[in-house]
């Protein structure tokens, strides 16, 4: 919710229900609706039907989302070793 609609879809409305989303997930359309019922319940979204929308409260979270997307990214790509660009090498 927080990408899809927070940051890429300027507070638009996102489709919570997709089956597709389901699958993928390994779930059912109606457990993704139980689930952001709770969240909307602690205010980090709010429904309309198969529809929410990220609120303010979600939107604090950013440095938080932030955080974890950077920690992420630096995990999986790879970084340059700085001590060899001294020509530290082990060798």
């Amino acid at each position: 919710m927080y990408w899809l609609s927070g940051v890429l879809g300027e507070g638009k409305p996102v489709w919570i229900a997709d089956p597709r989303d389901a699958q993928y997930l390994n779930t059912t359309e109606e457990d993704l609706l139980r689930m952001a019922g709770d969240e909307a319940g602690e205010g980090l979204m709010v429904l309309n039907g198969e529809f929410a929308t990220a609120t303010p409260q979600l939107m604090a979270r950013a440095a938080e989302y932030q955080a974890a997307l950077e920690a992420g990214l630096n995990f999986t790509k790879p970084q340059f070793n700085e001590s060899m660009r001294s020509g530290h090498a082990n060798m």
